[in-house]
């Protein structure tokens, strides 16, 4: 019997491999927006514990740095929010890549079982013309 091979095989291992690259992509930027995201709790913790020190402060220096301190602190949390939304932009935009990706590699797939189903379909119409064959000589045989 023969074996059944895909025609587009190479086709279909090459949309796999782009799907895995754009999964492992999508995983990336959402692992580094979960650093992002822990970074500026940190600083917000850290905001906080200057704000309830400013408060307890009574001499003029301490105070003054502690001020430019906070100032520098929400800066810092200012700029880490724009580059997290400009990173959730980014997730986004590599979440609708990997959607692609998973269609076309599901495209293939449909494909292939498709063209699987059609040589099954083949192979069996081949075994039972054989067999036919078959039964059509035994039959003469035993009419002669």
């Amino acid at each position: 019997m023969e074996e059944y091979s895909f025609y587009m095989e190479k086709v279909l291992d090459y949309r796999e491999e782009i799907e895995k690259q754009k999964a492992e992509e999508f995983a990336k930027i959402r692992y580094e927006i979960s650093q992002m995201e822990t970074e500026i709790a940190k600083l917000n913790l850290e905001l906080k514990s200057i704000n309830e020190k400013i408060c307890s402060v009574q001499n003029v220096n301490e105070l003054l740095q502690l001020q430019l301190y906070r100032e520098l602190l929400e800066e810092n949390i200012k700029m880490q929010k724009l580059l997290l939304t400009e990173k959730r932009k980014s997730l986004e935009e590599k979440r609708n890549e990997l959607k692609k990706a998973q269609t076309d590699r599901k495209i293939m797939d449909k494909l292939k079982e498709k063209d699987y189903s059609q040589f099954i379909y083949k192979r069996n119409l081949k075994e039972q013309k054989e067999l036919d064959d078959i039964s059509v000589m035994k039959f003469k045989r035993t009419k002669n």
